[in-house]
């Protein structure tokens, strides 16, 4: 009686330590699928932008102002004297067509807003009518380029831009020329 004792104990100890390590494993596999979604994941601010890079490409201005916000002083600034820059930029989106490969970013963010900085990646710009060549080229690393968002109702939308978007369609404020 005592030997099936035993052998009853022996076996239950053995499930426990199949149990222990069987929830180690688990736990380590958690930890680290968690800790690679904090450290390689992006700020939710940094997929507005990247969605607004890909909306740029495809020449989608309306897709663009959807991202910003109404309130914004990006918004207003297209909206002054009748439009202009905004049928400036829907001029040039119609005759360029941009190409932005591998941005970077720098995300600070504190509550609801976020200052996003452009630390990488190059922009191409192709003339729709003209050869693969591009026109320009210009890259972003040390560009300055920063974006102000703010989450609104669940949604990251772009407020601002550290540069004066008003002679982006002139070439006056890049390092080249369109």
């Amino acid at each position: 009686m005592a030997s099936e004792y035993e052998a009853h104990l022996e076996g239950a100890r053995k499930a426990v330590r199949r149990f222990k390590i069987a929830f180690a494993l688990a736990l380590a596999i958690m930890a680290g699928v968690g800790g690679y979604l904090v450290l390689f994941r992006g700020h939710p601010a940094e997929a507005t932008l990247k969605k607004a890079f890909r909306m740029a490409e495809k020449g989608d201005f309306e897709g663009i102002a959807a991202l910003l916000d109404p309130e914004g002083p990006l918004s207003t600034l297209l909206r002054q004297n009748d439009d202009a820059l905004k049928k400036a930029l829907e001029e040039f989106l119609e005759r360029y067509r941009l190409e932005i490969s591998s941005p970077t970013f720098r995300v600070r963010s504190e509550k609801n807003r976020a200052e996003v900085e452009v630390t990488g990646g190059t922009v191409r710009v192709y003339a729709r009518s003209g050869s693969d060549v591009p026109v320009a080229s210009l890259g972003l690393r040390d560009s300055g380029l920063v974006f102000y968002l703010e989450r609104k109702d669940g949604n990251w939308l772009v407020e601002d831009v550290n540069q004066d978007i008003t002679q982006w369609t002139t070439g006056e404020g890049l390092p080249f020329n369109w």
